[in-house]
């Protein structure tokens, strides 16, 4: 633009030194200055250059707010300022800088070197020297740029999905236009080419980045230059803005690099077929539209908020702020509330003027029963089902401005009723309004029931938007509801909701959704379904379209015929139960924080971290994870475990590692809270799972390991899995024993639960795993079997590892200790467990101690540390995996509570190889090690990791260390969410109160000190008892243990170090009182003959193999030898 009289033209001014950035304009209450940012293609960007008395002067206006820039300040880093009307405003010379295209703006007479507009990064212009290169701009055009901005169009691919903007990131997402954000803004440049601005994240451009399928789009400076070498911003093609045809477009200047869809991304494909017209993934359809009010607002212009509900529990999240309002670009990572039933999962956001009810089921998954190839034949990905949203169409609030605002807002979620809400009020205070949702645990339908009491009513819409990358088929409207399905790779499914109103409300249908009027109430009712069946053959029913679709229509059915209080009390009932059966008392609710604040109070200083609040919230943690295994596992009939994020997952096809079965410690995890925390039925689904597919015809699991070995015996599984035993190829052929962990569960569960007809189903499915590592093993020179060619999860080295020896091991330990418990009653035979003496006998049980100083603090010397390969040294303290821990948990190969010298050696080893690990890592890492420094019996080690769980996480994308906590709805943050975080610490908690893995109840194992006062109830020992504890000044003082067995037993109970022995009669309570010490459980001393004997323990509560000299503990009582 220099060399041209600038007179009335309106310019972008952008900067020689900050390149992509641009002068703004910053019109706050208060506070009037020049700016500066990346957004620079916006109308308070552009500025009006106004002609003053001399060549090459001007009076400089903002073309949005029409203020104009002041005088330069009078020191240095202060912004210049902003002022209302012309006669105020500074003259500004406008001449070359002495760079091709590039000015100073100054005044003429200014102080020397300080009188010239100056560009800086924190969002300012300042005052500095004409020589400075941030002292040069670029002016731009910026007619055309802005009269794009009176045209709005969407962009459809013809393969599925809508461009829009998800913060930075340019994704293909979404069945219909859901915001402003699908809405985009086309300038046509001088050159014939296009530049693509995003109508909601105004200011920045499309650009792509990378190549063919590995290409991603996001939005940039527009300020990069059309041959910029990392962004392309410039696209020609065939492009045609009126919609006639679809469109193909390609990087500017190339010959066939066109846009291409790539799974929920749009990448490139350098190719001529793409410009062919042929291929859907790179037609593009554009479409000018006028955006309506639910495309232009995404909330409420003002939303007052309210207090904490007074009939909710006591363990509830709540918030006061709409999620739209909270500036976060990934609302439902950070706000979104879960619901389930262990088949449906939905979460609900809380919105007011648009409500979106986003829904899984446990079952839509895209993969097959492959291992490896394409992701559509194997592992594939959990899915994302769709969305119902509510739109409220009442206009009794203001969209535009705070004439009408909306009143005592709040949002929450009832986790021991599993009922999530929203109230608020009326801008005159004469309605109030109350939403309440649930996924039924009795009727297999999600509940939304919106009310209106007082003067106004409710005016609904409601529609279905099925996620874009599940091949669904066209929603149908009719009778004043809603249906659409569709077939994945392997199973087919179908959705359907209902809308129901008060007497005297109109429901209308059209091909947009359905439309209520004039309602005291409106009830949305959703099921959903597929035909996977873990126990038939390819983990499908057998039903037809038909059929599923009839079960879909069955449950809606049933459910509308019940009235709403029946629906909600009955789901109240079921879900409470669970919930109600343990609670942990270290604080009251003495907070009127909202969870987001209490969260951030939690973390400002170390000092709140131990107040009531900062109890409250760890408490509140704990339950949140017995929540969600309830949540995601309650309907027993559906046998696939719980995922990476339980049955949770907005995003389809996601990178997110699928959010698949990761079986390394991440599944495990998911049910590590199940047992201990009074929750053994929600195993079952993973439990079945196991059971199905290891023993299905033409099992996947066995296909997999013969081909890990060719003429192996048995099974074993994936790191990489979803629910019908696909898997990807990744370390199969050198992380092979991850099925005997998945045996350890069948075990854990039958130690808790004492179920002999599901370990009779169990056992030969341990046993055939047993086969597959007697098929692996080989003896070393010392004669013990060992694994070779295996790999430390995740963390390296090809060797013999830990991790590979400790997880089989246990696998035969658990064996063998299942087939004993059986005797007779056995389905393996005696010759059965024969072949597998030898093998169990002389297996190297992997726990190796070594001399290792990680450095840092506490470490000046070497310690001896439990090592994690047999050939080679430790490494990397602060890796996230303690894969060569699992001696210590998940399983009970080193104890605490060891006597002897070899096994406390063993014992010290492996928790100075936990003081060892020292990484700021991920969340379920947190969650681990919270658990294994609560078998160290160190309970402020496990407690500061609880705490480091609670941070707050700002990252929503994959990052392996630094970003481990949560969000502010205590989703558990790797980062991004993962939810074996949430479950690990809440089984922490339980380890740090009560432990039996050694068939002894140990009471307040690891009890944090800063937990002086409080108590627990509903916690399970092993052996199927169920505790209550209480405790004072951080001293037991009273316990309770239920024999929930019909027989009368002897219980062995430890404190303090001290093991006494109790009788309990079947299905009776004791009570203990420990105020002055564990009494003697043992009325007296007697000699009991050898022929008698089962079980021996010492009275340190350690099982022992044989009896010497003194006194022991037999078949409950203690013995004289």
């Amino acid at each position: 633009m220099l060399g041209t009289d600038l007179n009335g033209k309106t310019l972008f001014i952008g900067n020689l030194q900050h390149s992509k950035m641009y002068m703004s304009a910053q019109v706050w209450k208060g506070y009037d200055a020049l700016g500066s940012d990346e957004s620079g293609w916006q109308a308070n960007h552009a500025w009006v250059f106004e002609k003053a008395d001399k060549d090459n002067t001007y009076y400089i206006k903002n073309a949005e707010s029409g203020m104009y820039i002041g005088a330069i300040p009078g020191e240095n880093d202060k912004c210049v300022p902003l002022v209302a009307d012309k006669a105020s405003a500074q003259v500004y010379t406008v001449a070359y800088a002495g760079k091709n295209g590039y000015c100073n703006i100054y005044v003429e007479g200014g102080t020397a070197d300080l009188n010239a507009l100056h560009m800086v990064n924190w969002n300012g212009v300042v005052r500095w020297s004409t020589t400075a290169d941030a002292s040069k701009f670029r002016l731009e055009d910026a007619t055309d740029v802005l009269a794009a901005y009176n045209k709005y169009y969407t962009v459809k691919v013809a393969s599925g999905g809508y461009l829009n903007a998800e913060d930075n990131n340019v994704v293909l997402k979404g069945s219909s236009v859901a915001g402003l954000n699908y809405c985009w803004h086309v300038v046509k440049m001088a050159d014939g080419t296009y530049r693509f601005i995003n109508a909601k994240n105004t200011g920045k451009v499309l650009a792509s980045n990378g190549s063919e399928g590995d290409a991603r789009a996001t939005l940039q400076s527009p300020a990069l230059a059309s041959n910029d070498a990392t962004y392309a911003t410039y696209f020609d093609g065939s492009i045609k803005l009126d919609g006639s045809s679809a469109s193909q477009v390609k990087l500017a200047g190339s010959a066939n690099n066109y846009w291409n869809k790539r799974g929920d991304n749009l990448g490139l494909w350098n190719n001529t077929a793409a410009g062919s017209g042929n291929d859907a993934g790179s037609n593009f359809t554009f479409a000018e539209v006028v955006p309506s009010d639910d495309i232009l607002y995404a909330e409420y212009n003002t939303v007052q908020p309210g207090t904490r509900p007074t009939d909710i529990s006591k363990y509830a999240l709540w918030y006061n702020v709409p999620v739209a309002k909270t500036g976060v670009s990934d609302t439902w990572m950070e706000y979104a509330l879960p619901l389930g039933n262990g088949q449906l999962g939905a979460t609900i956001r809380g919105g007011i003027f648009k409500d979106e009810l986003q829904f899984n089921e446990k079952t839509l998954w895209q993969g097959g029963t492959g291992n490896g190839g394409s992701e559509e034949n194997s592992r594939g990905w959990y899915q994302n089902f769709g969305s119902v949203m509510v739109t409220d169409m009442s206009k009794a609030f203001s969209l535009a401005d705070d004439t009408k605002p909306v009143k005592d807002y709040v949002r929450y979620l009832d986790i021991v009723n599993g009922v999530g809400g929203v109230n608020y009020k009326s801008s005159d205070d004469a309605t109030t309004y109350n939403r309440r949702y649930f996924t039924s645990a009795t009727d297999k339908v999600l509940v939304a029931h919106y009310e209106a009491k007082g003067t106004d009513k409710l005016n609904l819409k409601v529609t279905f938007m099925p996620d874009n990358q599940i091949g669904a088929g066209n929603v149908t409207y009719a009778d004043g509801g809603a249906t659409f399905s569709g077939k994945m790779t392997l199973v087919s499914y179908n959705a359907a909701y209902k809308v129901l109103a008060s007497d005297g409300a109109n429901i209308t249908t059209d091909n947009e959704g359905i439309h209520v009027s004039g309602a005291e109430w409106v009830n949305v009712f959703l099921a959903a379904a597929t035909d996977f069946d873990a126990t038939k053959a390819g983990c499908k029913s057998g039903a037809s379209a038909d059929d599923i679709a009839a079960t879909v229509q069955g449950r809606l059915t049933a459910a509308t015929a019940k009235d709403y209080a029946t629906l909600l009390n009955d789901h109240v009932a079921k879900f409470s139960g669970y919930m109600n059966r343990a609670d942990l008392n270290i604080a009251e609710v003495c907070t009127d924080k909202t969870t987001e604040e209490l969260l951030t109070y939690y973390n400002a200083a170390a000092a709140n971290k131990s107040t009531a609040d900062a109890y409250y919230l760890e408490s509140l943690y704990f339950q949140y994870g017995r929540y969600m295994t309830v949540a995601a596992n309650l309907d027993g009939s559906i046998h696939a475990p719980s995922n990476l994020q339980g049955i949770w997952n907005d995003r389809s096809n996601t990178d997110f590692w699928h959010c698949d079965i990761h079986a390394d410690i991440n599944v495990q995890m998911n049910y590590w809270p199940a047992d201990p925390t009074n929750l053994s039925e929600m195993h079952l689904p993973f439990l079945y799972n196991i059971i199905d597919l290891a023993s299905a015809p033409n099992s996947p699991w066995v296909a997999l390991a013969q081909k890990i070995k060719s003429g192996s015996k048995g099974w074993t599984i994936a790191v990489e899995n979803n629910i019908f035993g696909g898997t990807s190829t990744w370390f199969n052929g050198s992380i092979k024993t991850l099925g005997a962990w998945y045996c350890d569960h069948l075990w854990r569960y039958y130690k808790y639960t004492l179920d002999r007809d599901f370990l009779k189903k169990a056992l030969p499915v341990m046993y055939q795993n047993a086969l597959f590592t007697k098929s692996l093993a080989t003896k070393d020179a010392n004669g013990k079997y060992e694994i070779k060619g295996e790999w430390s999860p995740e963390h390296g080295n090809t060797d013999v590892t830990a991790f590979a020896q400790q997880t089989a091991y246990q696998g035969l330990k658990d064996l063998f200790a299942g087939y004993a418990e059986l005797g007779d009653e056995s389905p393996v035979t005696a010759a059965e467990m024969a072949e597998l003496e030898d093998l169990y006998n002389n297996f190297d049980k992997g726990v190796w101690v070594e001399n290792y100083n990680p450095g840092g603090v506490n470490w000046s010397e070497e310690k001896p540390c439990i090592s994690e390969w047999k050939n080679n040294k430790l490494s990397d303290p602060d890796h996230r995996h303690l894969s060569h821990l699992m001696c210590l948990y998940p399983f009970n190969q080193v104890s605490a509570f060891a006597t002897d010298a070899d096994s406390v050696k063993q014992f010290q080893a492996a928790y100075n190889g936990m003081i060892a690990r020292k990484g700021d890592v991920t969340g379920w890492s947190m969650g681990w090690q919270t658990n294994t420094y609560a078998r160290c019996l160190d309970g402020d080690k496990a407690h500061y990791n609880l705490q480091r769980a609670l941070r707050h996480s700002t990252s929503y994308t994959i990052a392996m260390a630094g970003q481990g906590g949560c969000y502010y709805n205590l989703f558990d943050a790797h980062s991004p969410f993962q939810i074996d975080g949430n479950y690990g610490c809440t089984s922490g908690v339980a380890e740090m109160l009560l432990q039996s893995y050694d068939d002894v109840i140990t009471i307040l194992p690891a009890l944090p000190s800063s937990w002086k006062n409080g108590s627990v109830k509903g916690l399970k020992a092993q052996g199927n008892y169920t505790v209550d504890e209480e405790w004072s000044e951080g001293k037991a003082t009273a316990v309770r243990i239920t024999n929930n067995q019909d027989v009368d037993r002897q219980v062995s109970v430890r404190y303090d170090n001290k093991v006494a022995t109790f009788d309990i009669s079947a299905n009776a309570t004791l009570d203990i009182d420990l105020s002055a010490g564990l009494p003697t459980g043992v009325n007296k001393v007697v000699n009991v003959p050898v022929s008698t004997i089962k079980t021996i323990y010492d009275l340190s509560g350690r099982r022992v193999n044989k009896a010497e000299k003194g006194v022991y503990i037999i078949n409950g009582q203690k013995v004289v030898f």
